[in-house]
């Protein structure tokens, strides 16, 4: 599931996708970048492991759009 933020007076709209874990049942929210440095972190950790590139960064926030990038 994802929800469009309005930024503050200092920063922009954001997206947050929810991440839902099993078998815990654990619900947490996430922004974009959050997937980015957790796939630096993990190339970096294990460099033998291939990691998907991510869809690039766009600041299309149709329904479509997110759908896409949800996958």
């Amino acid at each position: 599931d994802n929800e469009i933020k309005k930024g503050g007076f200092f920063s922009s709209d954001y997206v947050l996708f929810t991440v839902e874990t099993n078998p815990n049942g654990w619900s947490v929210q996430r922004k974009d970048a959050d997937f980015f440095t957790l796939r630096k972190l993990l190339r970096l950790h294990n460099p033998h492991v291939l990691a998907p590139p991510l869809p690039s960064k766009s600041y299309k926030w149709t329904d479509k759009g997110l759908t896409k990038r949800q996958k």
